[in-house]
């Protein structure tokens, strides 16, 4: 009763039985919390993890006082030798792939890059919007951009007539675009 109030599915239950009647081990030496670690894995792996425990040397389970406590840390270098193992599976496949991972130093400053966006969706939370100068190729993705020509036009007159082009191309977009490009302030433009 005790096993299946733990959770413990019908394979592990039986192998667990079986480890009993060898006298390895009574069941009333395995408390509920080691039986409920157990029962958090896949079937196959709880009875994995209990034939590694009947495997033991007999003189190692012999001079064991805590057998609860010596199945326990063998469900957690279980699962912590498959946690290493998927990640290595993870690490090779982006390595087959191409994928680099980034240090860490990289994800800090990516987290900062990864708030802007070239093209706004509907669900994106605007605050504000920031004018760039790039290289037109570079702004492909954009959903706003003008292309900028030498020319005799001054700076601050060029990017008002820029920021009249977006509004016009912001007709049919959120509300939310046109109030930010409106608030776009003359100095940002030309600087």
């Amino acid at each position: 009763a005790q096993l299946e109030a733990a959770g413990l599915s019908a394979p592990v239950v039986e192998a667990l039985v079986r480890i009993a009647a060898q006298g390895k081990v009574a069941l009333r030496e395995l408390d509920a919390t080691t039986l409920k670690k157990l029962a958090e894995f896949p079937p196959e792996d709880g009875v994995e993890i209990l034939q590694r425990f009947a495997e033991a040397a007999e003189d190692t389970l012999t001079k064991v006082k805590n057998k609860a406590s010596f199945l326990s840390g063998i469900c957690h270098r279980f699962r912590d030798r498959r946690a290493r193992a998927e990640k290595e599976e993870v690490r090779k496949l982006r390595e087959e792939e191409g994928i680099a991972e980034l240090g860490e130093e990289d994800k800090g400053k990516l987290g900062e890059l990864d708030a802007l966006t070239a093209l706004p969706r509907a669900d994106d939370v605007l605050h504000y919007c920031i004018p760039v100068c790039a290289p037109y190729f570079a702004l492909q993705a954009y959903k706003y951009k003008v292309k900028l020509l030498p020319g005799s036009v001054k700076k601050g007159k060029a990017g008002q007539q820029a920021r009249a082009l977006f509004l016009r191309a912001a007709a049919d977009a959120p509300t939310r675009e046109r109030d930010l490009v409106r608030a776009l302030p003359d100095n940002d433009l030309v600087a």
